[in-house]
């Protein structure tokens, strides 16, 4: 049976009154302004959850919204996309769903929504016709575009995605990237060279967040997936390194094939890591489970937050709280920029380890933690704190060096939730509690959860000094088909970067970067050394370097023709994503494996 939490009109008003009377009797600092940049169509931490609804004859449409939004939920990314037990999971129709009524809700709850296509596609007929249902509807804030786009279909999704943003720069439309374990097919090289790949086809300046998942809990009961931390870092890189992007990661909240169904802790886990990297937004995989669907055609999901016919599962109120906490931290975490997040204990593959010099390190080096140091848009030093034990929790003491000029730490203390907020209009969650942290004899001591993380303020005006780094050419070493544009970016602010193409050495008087260059020519096959430093008053880094065959591409048959694929028995499918999803109308050289996609007895994918 499904247990509903409501709170009255008398608690509501009683939860009001405290947080005001809390906050004058505590005297609390508001938290840290978000300073405005492009796009910044959002200022708010969003929590959504893919799949969001079951069947609405279990319960009604609006009444689910208003239980998602209960639930901390302030963004309905995929608000016709809802689970259909026992043959797919499966979709409203955009064009009779009653846009207005939702938008009219989704106001007097506080949450935002997404305007999506029918069937997702994004052709040029639907997303005009997308935009024309957004119109006025002042709580549409985004348009949904494609889940894990392959490399190949890159090209494309960067046309949709820039069709959306020049026909409404008012809203952002978002694409969600694969993880790293989709395979060299999917990924066109590197995990690195795909991410960049899609900053690079979509423009920087157009991306509200850069959207990834990768899910960390295999069948392997105690252990996270070996790959995970280095993809979160190289989103969090990425991002960093271009503009600094918000980002935003999808956590796992439930089993299909090969993953596990993960404990409370581990939830929690799921979702403070992606925290601890910087994360300014976090989807649900799923809030609602997908219908189960047999492989091969399906996935095999099982229980998710709530089942796929609207029962809780042990994840419900713990995530219930946690939504609320976070969304309570969230103005702090909206201005601040996670610079480094340092592993200590054994730091994975593709990760930093924390520095013997840093500022504050474990007295027990084999701590199973993550210090993410962060710059604040105020001028501040931020740290957050995360616990890498997936049970339990644990002491921890943390010694301190004061003669860096840090005197302590204030801890941004987040509220227990025992009664949850009811979402309205204008809701505005009390700041979170800031508690001091002395040092005492040099060192602090502190208690965490499973997988919990906690926000800090650095006091005292400490300064870290960094290595200015190397920039970062948007092509690695290798050959690429006809005319390519190579951007080039530096991660440290004040910089300015020099290049040369003729491999020499680069100096402050060879070309200064401004705007992406072009390498190469159509019709011919050439050469190129890339060399690119980044300057900064006296100091000047190593040079990057990115050696370019460019092949002739008046060869290339393939390029721009459409594209048709057929499985192994002769059904016609379409370009298939990683999870047997959506399709492309034309690819350039990307790469195809009928044999190892699923597609149903009609050729259409399965879920």
């Amino acid at each position: 049976m499904k247990r509903k939490r409501v709170l009255s009109g008398l608690g509501a008003l009683a939860f009001a009154c405290l947080s005001a009377g809390v906050l004058a009797a505590t005297g609390r600092k508001p938290p840290p302004t978000v300073s405005a940049a492009a796009p910044n169509t959002t200022r708010e931490f969003t929590i959504a959850g893919f799949v969001e609804y079951y069947p609405f004859t279990e319960t009604s449409h609006a009444e689910q919204t208003r239980g998602l939004a209960a639930s901390g939920l302030n963004w309905i990314d995929l608000p016709l996309t809802y689970s259909n037990p026992g043959t797919t999971t499966a979709n409203l129709n955009a064009d009779t769903f009653d846009w207005d009524a939702f938008n009219t809700l989704s106001g007097e709850l506080g949450v935002y929504f997404s305007m999506t296509t029918n069937n997702n596609s994004y052709s040029g007929a639907e997303i005009a016709k997308a935009v024309a249902r957004a119109g006025d509807l002042d709580r549409c804030i985004a348009y949904y575009v494609k889940d894990e786009p392959s490399s190949a279909q890159i090209p494309a999704v960067a046309d949709a995605f820039k069709q959306y943003r020049q026909a409404d720069p008012g809203r952002f439309p978002y694409v969600n990237l694969f993880p790293n374990y989709a395979g060299a097919s999917n990924l066109g090289g590197s995990y690195e060279d795909y991410a960049r790949q899609w900053v690079a086809a979509a423009g920087a300046d157009n991306l509200e967040y850069l959207y990834f998942d990768h899910y960390p809990f295999t069948q392997n009961a105690g252990s996270v997936r070996a790959s995970y931390f280095s993809d979160v870092e190289t989103i969090r890189k990425v991002a960093y390194e271009n503009g600094k992007l918000k980002t935003g990661g999808y956590t796992q909240m439930g089993t299909w094939n090969g993953m596990r169904e993960p404990t409370p802790d581990e939830a929690r886990w799921s979702m403070n890591s992606l925290l601890a990297y910087g994360m300014k937004s976090i989807s649900h995989f799923c809030w609602v489970a997908p219908a189960y669907v047999q492989p091969p055609a399906g996935e095999g999901m099982g229980n998710h937050v709530l089942t796929s016919t609207g029962a809780e599962t042990a994840r419900y109120a713990p995530m219930q709280r946690l939504n609320w906490q976070t969304r309570q931290l969230g103005p702090v975490l909206m201005s601040i920029d996670t610079a480094h997040a340092y592993h200590t204990g054994s730091a994975p593959s593709g990760t930093e380890a924390l520095p013997k010099n840093f500022l504050l390190q474990p007295a027990n080096a084999g701590d199973n933690l993550i210090f993410s140091l962060c710059y604040g848009k105020d001028g501040g030093l931020y740290l957050m704190l995360f616990s890498k034990e997936l049970s339990g929790s644990k002491s921890y003491t943390v010694n301190a060096d004061t003669s860096t000029g840090m005197t302590g730490l204030t801890w941004y203390k987040p509220d227990s939730f025992d009664v949850l907020p009811t979402p309205s209009a204008g809701l505005e969650l009390p700041a979170p509690q800031e508690v001091p942290v002395p040092f005492s004899d040099g060192s602090f001591t502190v208690e965490l959860q499973a997988g919990e993380m906690r926000l800090y303020r650095i006091e005292g005006g400490a300064e870290i000094k960094e290595d200015l780094k190397a920039p970062t050419i948007s092509h690695k070493s290798g050959a690429y088909v006809g005319r390519q544009s190579v951007t080039m970016s530096a991660p440290d602010a004040g910089t300015e970067i020099y290049y040369t193409t003729d491999g020499s050495y680069p100096t402050y008087r060879s070309a200064r970067y401004t705007a992406p260059i072009s390498i190469g020519a159509d019709g011919q096959t050439s050469f190129h050394t890339v060399r690119a430093i980044a300057i900064r008053g006296a100091e000047i880094t190593e040079p990057a370097v990115s050696e370019l065959i460019i092949a002739d591409a008046s060869v290339n048959a393939a390029q721009g023709k459409a594209a048709y694929f057929q499985t192994a028995n002769g059904v016609p499918i379409g370009t298939e994503t990683f999870n047997g999803s959506g399709t492309a109308g034309s690819v350039t050289d990307g790469a195809f494996d009928p044999f190892n996609a699923y597609g149903s007895a009609d050729g259409k994918p399965g879920f």
